[in-house]
């Protein structure tokens, strides 16, 4: 059997770009973006983690025994705990007595500023050089967090200390936050979905807003254009034509006799009368040509770029056209006609005053119907 594949895509593109569609499809590709990244960002933090301890194991392998005296002096280790937290450790050897301990640590100094600098520095240094006790300060709310450990010989004296300060890296910033990896892959990531579903969002929207636009812009029971619509998009197609000197025409055209259809056969003939009539009109016309219905019964023709033999000659084949519909449909014996005034613009008028003069033309016309004045 043989398949219509064009014919079978073109039927499911209206279903692939219908909006609750559009909406599955983009919560799809939301989700689907967000576990990745999700999964990506916690991989990425896993491996870090499990980096950092593997460092951290091997920062305090070299204090595991103690520092024996005149060993690792002003000796420094750091080592980065988290992207915020970074952990320096100093060792400090002195002479083992509680006098050298506390001058070797009021000279020591943290973001340049002394340990003793303030009374709980001073009870520190103390509690670690006079009881040999582990101490531990805080610079205010945000600063350092500083740990003094003694280390002591094999036979007890105190020889040194460790000092242990954690800090937290600096505020924050936006450009500072933008170009970490982290930050940027996903925001780079979420802004090329963000483009994608907005295009094709766009591309559903467009093609609905096009088709409102038509609705409102055509007559829905003959397919010529409305009223504003006629008078908008011709009145441009005049000036067009205008400028590249070229001649422009008006038909001014009525159905005849859609009174008497409507009271015979009612308005449901009355409309299959207007619209057969439009449908004739309409082979008769070139392309470009423009199709109006003015109200009722009574519809309009532009015909820009045209000579005044050649817009006669549209005019007698429209009129012909609708004559010849006349086995369409039955209306009860009237048959179906129009009654066409033609008029061509003078150079300088307003399209309105086109319609004006066509249509004083189409009240000649009338009174003999089925015929063209101009």
């Amino acid at each position: 059997m043989k398949l219509n594949i064009p014919h079978r895509i073109g039927g499911l593109l209206p279903i692939l770009f219908h909006p609750l569609t559009m909406a599955i499809k983009g919560g799809l590709i939301a989700l689907f973006a967000t576990v990745t990244i999700a999964w990506t960002i916690s991989l990425d933090s896993w491996s870090d983690e499990t980096r950092r301890l593997s460092s951290l194991g091997a920062f305090y392998d070299a204090f595991g025994d103690g520092v024996p005296p005149g060993k690792g002096a002003g000796e420094r280790r750091s080592v980065l705990l988290s992207p915020d937290l970074s952990l320096t450790l100093d060792t400090l050897v002195f002479a083992p007595d509680a006098a050298a301990c506390r001058a070797r640590l009021e000279e020591f100094r943290v973001d340049g500023q002394r340990l003793d600098a303030d009374a709980d520095g001073a009870e520190a240094i103390a509690t670690l050089c006079g009881a040999r006790r582990y101490a531990l300060l805080r610079r205010g709310e945000a600063g350092p967090l500083i740990s003094l450990m003694p280390l002591v010989s094999a036979d007890g004296a105190l020889t040194g200390a460790q000092v242990n300060v954690i800090s937290a890296a600096p505020r924050p910033t936006l450009p500072g936050v933008l170009s970490e990896r982290r930050v940027l892959v996903p925001a780079l990531v979420a802004a090329a979905l963000a483009m994608v579903l907005g295009g094709l969002l766009g591309r559903s929207m467009r093609g609905h807003v096009t088709r409102l636009s038509q609705r409102a812009s055509v007559d829905g029971l003959t397919g010529a254009l409305r009223r504003e619509a006629f008078f908008l998009v011709s009145e441009r197609a005049m000036r067009r034509c205008r400028r590249k000197g070229g001649h422009v025409a008006l038909l001014a055209i009525d159905l005849d006799r859609l009174k008497t259809i409507n009271d015979t056969r009612g308005h449901a003939g009355g409309d299959a009368a207007l619209s057969i009539a439009a449908s004739a009109l309409r082979t008769a016309l070139r392309e470009g040509d423009l199709l109006g219905r003015l109200g009722g019964d009574e519809f309009a023709v532009l015909l820009p770029g045209v000579t005044p033999a050649a817009a006669e000659a549209i005019a007698e084949r429209a009129r012909l056209a609708v004559e010849e519909a006349n086995g369409v449909a039955d209306f009860g014996g009237v048959r179906l006609s129009v009654s066409v005034g033609l008029v061509h613009h003078d150079g300088v008028e307003a399209l309105r005053e086109m319609v004006d003069r066509a249509d004083a033309r189409l009240y000649e016309a009338k009174r003999l119907r089925n015929t063209v004045a101009s």
